[in-house]
This record gives structure tokens, C-alpha cells and sequence, in this order.
């Protein structure tokens, strides 16, 4: 019927179209949609054909390629471009890129993946020149600018290239992931596809695109859950728990009952994810469930044990459940030494806890840093460890505000993040701010150790 409906009545089945392709599992009924997307050119179901160039299914793959043959766009192109970039490249998408650049130009190419650049004025350079600034209430000033509009967000993250300051390309994306601009997602796919991008840089496109409440094309980024830094892992696992298709759940599934070590500790990021939609979908999987109550008994934190319930219990697993509150009562109970950390971004805060935990720390964990003071009225952590922004406030505020409760010898302050601090430069502007020091993001263990010995 749709093959001889006008587009106006095709485009108003889109949503139809999109959940047979995510949900069917018919061979044929799912062949017949393929071919008729690339038929009708739907370029809005672009990325739901790309999925399938990562099935195991040959002839859905081919049909796919044919699709986006079809569509004849510069995002067809790019897809299969990313594609080319993974483990999946194969003689038939490389015959497929040659063919559409061909007839694509280079520009309409290039306008597709990194979008037209826009005009800043004078007033946005400046402000976009201190983000990086070594004064920090100019950097704050510059933060609070771009985290109020969306629209500037997106045209300064569009100038970024390979040959932009990192630190100011992790501070935008650190923005991104407030403002949420929906022309950035490309600019962000585009970012994690090209050649090797560093582990802080993945992490924190990751933590941009969890942000998002539906991506489409989460082909592209299965990749990431088998990334070989741990805290990358946790972000990405942490962005496709709000994407769990059928497919990334077949996909990550498949690593797991590998019987590798890579599957363990993949299966273990996911839990330390607190990622409660993918942990329910994987529970059925007998390597899963093992690792997982493996690392219940082990090294998981009180928050990862929560979350771990809370799965269980959708599957209603009464017996589950009832060892799993056994277990946490008796990690409850240990009374480990506590480290406060407060970071907006949940990733950041779950991959600390996750490196934490296995060394003998309990973690408080706080995205806010007026519930994280609230909490040091009531008790003192042995550590308090604060990222840059904290939303509303710069942690100079914040820390100045714990100095009332807490004079420097009796509470180390740490100030961790991926972006280097200078704390002399910053008290040259502010006088003295009451860090203990400043530490890249994670923190080692050994530096946790070290400053519960008194030593900075």
C-alpha cells in the first residue's frame, strides 16, 4: 500500500515505519520496509537503515546498503563513511561510499558532517576566548553565557576541528550536555568517528549525548561500550541506556557471553553504570547474571547495589532481591572510610564511585552542590572531591561556603576535572580559595590514599 501512497501520507507513517524496523523480526516483512525506504528516498529513516549494517543477517545488510544508495544524500553518505570506520567496513560499503561521492560534491559532503559555520559577533569570541581564561570568575561568566543559549552552543561547538584547544572543545561539550542543542548531535557522532579521539575527549561526547532524551543512529556508537578505559566505558554505557534497542542489547550481549575478560568487564561497567534499563534487559543472560552478582559480592558500592534491585525487581526476582539487600546491609555495615564527590554530570560521578569502591572507599555521591552542603552539615567525609561548574555556582563559591563548616586541616577539599587548574593563577584573582589541590579527573587511588594520610 505504501509503495503506491503520496509522501505527504508515507512521511505521516514515518513512526510506524521506524518501529517495524526496531522491533520486527520477520526477515522477509523487514526486507520489504528496507527496500521501500530506499524506494520512496525517506531520508528521515537514514539512520534506522544504518543500524542494519551491524546485523549478522547478510541480505538485510546488502538491502540496507542499496537503501542508502538510494537515498542519494549527503547524510546517506556519512553514514556509511562511519561505518567504513568500524570493524563492520566491508567491499560492499566501501563500493557504496565510492559511488554516492561521486555524485555527491565535496561541499554538500562537508556542510552535512560539520554544518554550515555561523557568523559569532564580537561580544560571542570574547566570551568563547574565556572559556579557557586562567581567570576563573571571567571563565564562569563566559560558562553561564553559553549555558543560557542553545543556539550559540551549537555555532561554537560547529568551529571546533581537529586543531582546536581541547580544553575549550571539553568545556562546550560540557555545555552541550545542559543545553541540549538538536543540530549538534552529527557534530558530536562526527567528533567520536574520527581518527582516534583521546579517552577524556570520548568521555565527554558520551556524557553530551546521554544527555539526549533519542538519538538516532546508535549503530555508529555500539562501539564505544568496549572501550578500553573504564570511565569511558561507564559514560558510554551510561549514553546507550537511554537508546537500548533490540539491537544494542543483541550486540552487547554477544560480548558478554564471549567468556572473555573484556565481556566481564563490560557486563561490570554497565552495573557500575547504574544503567538499570540495559541491567534489566541483560539479567536473562546466564553470564550476565553471574558476573553481576560476582561483582555484587565483591566490589560494588552501595548505589550500584540499589540499582541492581531496582532491576530485579522489575523482573519481579524475589529471591534475587532478597540476597541482594542481604548483601548491601553487610557493605552497609563495614563502615568504610567515606569520600564525598560533587559533579553535575552522573558519569562523572558513577565513574569515580566505580574506581573507588574496589580499593575500600565508600562514595557520597551529589550532582548538587546545595544537597552535597546540606549533607557536610550532618557529616564530615574524610574527602570532599568537587568538579569546576557546578551548575549555578563556580566550586570557588562552593568551596568557600564548606570552608565555614570545615577549616583546611580538617577536611582535604579537591578540585578534579579533565581540564587543567592552575591554583596559584586562580588565586591570583580570588585570594585564597581553601583547595587542598587539584587533581586530573578520575583521581588515582593512590592519591585518595595519600590525601586521607595528610598529604597533598
Amino acid at each position: 500500500m505504501l509503495r503506491r501512497a503520496p509522501f505527504s501520507l508515507i512521511n505521516r507513517a514515518l513512526p510506524l515505519i521506524r518501529h517495524i524496523l526496531n522491533q520486527e523480526t520477520d526477515p522477509d516483512i523487514l526486507g520489504r520496509v528496507i527496500t521501500l525506504a530506499g524506494e520512496k528516498q525517506i531520508n528521515g529513516l537514514t539512520d534506522d537503515l544504518t543500524e542494519y549494517l551491524f546485523y549478522g543477517d547478510p541480505t538485510l545488510k546488502s538491502l540496507a546498503i542499496q537503501s542508502l544508495v538510494q537515498m542519494d544524500s549527503p547524510e546517506a553518505l556519512g553514514r556509511l563513511e562511519q561505518v567504513a570506520a568500524t570493524e563492520k567496513c566491508d567491499g560492499e560499503i566501501l563500493n557504496a561510499i565510492d559511488f554516492l561521492a561521486a555524485r555527491i560534491p565535496a561541499i554538500s559532503r562537508q556542510a552535512a558532517m560539520h554544518h554550515e559555520k555561523r557568523e559569532f559577533s564580537q561580544t560571542d569570541e570574547t566570551f568563547l576566548n574565556h572559556l579557557v581564561s586562567k581567570n576563573p570568575h571571567e571563565q564562569f561568566e563566559a560558562f553561564q553565557y553559553f549555558a543560557n543559549s542553545r543556539d550559540k552552543v551549537f555555532q561554537a561547538v560547529s568551529r571546533m576541528d581537529e586543531t582546536c584547544n581541547p580544553a575549550l572543545l571539553m568545556i562546550l561539550l560540557r555545555i552541550v550536555a545542559i543545553t541540549r542543542p538538536p543540530e549538534a548531535v552529527k557534530l558530536l557522532l562526527h567528533i567520536i568517528t574520527r581518527e582516534k579521539p583521546q579517552a577524556s575527549l570520548r568521555f565527554m561526547v558520551y556524557n553530551a549525548l546521554q544527555a539526549y532524551p533519542d538519538i538516532l543512529g546508535t549503530s555508529v556508537l555500539i562501539s564505544s561500550i568496549s572501550d578500553p578505559v573504564a570511565h569511558v566505558r561507564i559514560s558510554a554505557a551510561k549514553m546507550l541506556n537511554k537508546h537500548c534497542t533490540s539491537f544494542v542489547i543483541a550486540a552487547i550481549k554477544s560480548k558478554i557471553e564471549s567468556g572473555t575478560a573484556t565481556g566481564a568487564n563490560l557486563a561490570i561497567s554497565i552495573l557500575d553504570a547504574r544503567a538499570v534499563n540495559l541491567t534489566e534487559k541483560l539479567i536473562p543472560s546466564d553470564s550476565f547474571f553471574y558476573t553481576a552478582f560476582q561483582h555484587m559480592e565483591q566490589n560494588a558500592s552501595l548505589p550500584v547495589i540499589d540499582s541492581f534491585i531496582e532491576a530485579l525487581e522489575k523482573r519481579n526476582m524475589r529471591s534475587s532481591i532478597k540476597r541482594c539487600r542481604s548483601l548491601r546491609q553487610q557493605r552497609a555495615e563495614k563502615h568504610l572510610p567515606r569520600i564525598m564527590m560533587v559533579n553535575p554530570s552522573r558519569a562523572c560521578l558513577d565513574a569515580f564511585s566505580a574506581k573507588m569502591s574496589p580499593a575500600g572507599y565508600e562514595t557520597l555521591l551529589f550532582s548538587s552542590p546545595q544537597e552535597a552542603f546540606e549533607r557536610l552539615m550532618e557529616e564530615k567525609p574524610g574527602i570532599l572531591i568537587t568538579g569546576i561548574f557546578l551548575g549555578d555556582m563556580h566550586c570557588i563559591d562552593f568551596i568557600k561556603e564548606v570552608r565555614t563548616l570545615y577549616p583546611e586541616e580538617e577536611l582535604p577539599v579537591i578540585v578534579s576535572s579533565i581540564m587543567h587548574v592552575d591554583i596559584d593563577n586562580w588565586e591570583k584573582h580570588t585570594g585564597h580559595t581553601g583547595i587542598t589541590a587539584w587533581c586530573s579527573f578520575p583521581p588515582s587511588v593512590s592519591q585518595i590514599t595519600s590525601w586521607f594520610s595528610g598529604k597533598k
